[in-house]
């Protein structure tokens, strides 16, 4: 069960205290988690605007097919460019979507020479890109490229019990409790990928993208699942079938770059 309000007081300062609060404050929820703008602040907007080029910059590059995307903390894919973004300006395709986000993967340094010296680019903005054919996708998103924004059953077994992650517009991975990782940096919570559906492109190489974000709605959805352990210093997750995971703090090799929102 969850903890009485004065026992999760005495874990103030602490992750745990911060997962507590999902039951007693949505907007502590947008503080700490992030993928909702604390009300008011606009600061993920901001971020977006500050990474926005010139348009003589875009059309540059497009003539040399290469184009230039973000990744919101809703797992939300957008053209760099494009100013305001919410929903109604992100992509929708749904072929696309899953196109583009099974080809992602690390940017190595052929791509970063297809740039040229183009002094308004620097390589460490771009950690990934999504080939297609002689185009070339540079992605920056805001934390991870892949954003988990939903949970299902699975959809290839009978089994109710066993549930998938999805990401893109279907593309989906088992969840697995024991593959929950949190974030003291950011407070965010993230699973590991264990996808045959992202780097597909690259036949043999190694699939380096290890994390997935969960998004914040994803997160709430299952805010009654997060519990601290009986000595209060561990955070745990209660599966559907009541058995308690311990998960795992995320390394700080793992958590994101300069080019993204801390």
């Amino acid at each position: 069960m969850i903890r009485s309000i004065c026992q999760v007081a005495s874990l103030r300062g602490s992750f745990l205290c911060r997962i507590h609060s999902l039951h007693m404050s949505a907007n502590y929820l947008r503080k700490q988690f992030s993928a909702i703008p604390p009300t008011g602040s606009g600061y993920v907007d901001k971020w977006f605007r500050e990474v926005i080029k010139s348009k003589t910059f875009y059309e540059r590059h497009a003539l040399e097919y290469r184009y230039f995307y973000n990744i919101d903390l809703e797992g939300r894919l957008y053209l760099e460019e494009t100013y305001p973004k919410n929903i109604a300006t992100s992509f929708k395709n749904k072929k696309f979507l899953n196109f583009f986000f099974r080809r992602l993967r690390y940017a190595n340094e052929e791509d970063w020479a297809r740039l040229g010296d183009d002094d308004l680019v620097v390589r460490v903005d771009y950690p990934f890109v999504s080939p297609c054919g002689r185009e070339l996708n540079y992605v920056r998103p805001v934390d991870t490229p892949i954003v988990f924004h939903n949970i299902r059953s699975m959809s290839n077994t009978q089994s109710k019990d066993q549930l998938e992650l999805v990401f893109g517009a279907s593309l989906c991975q088992p969840f697995q409790p024991d593959s929950l990782y949190f974030s003291k940096q950011n407070y965010r919570i993230y699973h590991s990928i264990k996808s045959n559906e992202i780097g597909d492109n690259e036949p043999g190489q190694e699939k380096e993208i290890e994390f997935g974000l969960l998004s914040s709605s994803l997160v709430m959805s299952l805010s009654n699942k997060f519990q601290s352990s009986s000595c209060g210093e561990i955070m745990e997750f209660i599966a559907k079938d009541g058995s308690i995971h311990i998960m795992k703090e995320l390394s700080t090799d793992h958590d994101n770059g300069s080019w993204g929102l801390r």
